[in-house]
């Protein structure tokens, strides 16, 4: 049964990702807050990814579990993000 099942996810999902390779690509990404110790603070991460959507939410992500209760709090009020794509050495072509 559970093999029936599996086969099945996999036909639907194959069908939807078929001709989809996964390209990697790298992104800057940078998170800006008002902190009410340390002021206007910034954290810029580069990452790699598919689309801007995954790597923002992968990075949002690992920056709030390196945040404290009270940062978290400040960084809820009002923060800035901003992702860019790098310009890779790779051929976008093949």
């Amino acid at each position: 049964v559970c093999y029936q099942v599996e086969h099945r996810i996999q036909q639907r999902t194959g069908d939807r990702n078929q001709g989809k390779e996964g390209k990697l690509h790298s992104y800057s990404i940078s998170f800006e807050y008002q902190d009410r110790q340390n002021g206007a603070t910034k954290n810029e991460v580069k990452m790699e990814g598919s689309t801007i959507p995954v790597v923002i939410g992968k990075a949002s992500r690992a920056f709030f579990k390196g945040l404290d209760r009270k940062q978290r709090f400040d960084a809820n009020k009002g923060l800035t993000i901003s992702c860019t794509r790098e310009a890779g050495g790779e051929n976008e072509g093949t």
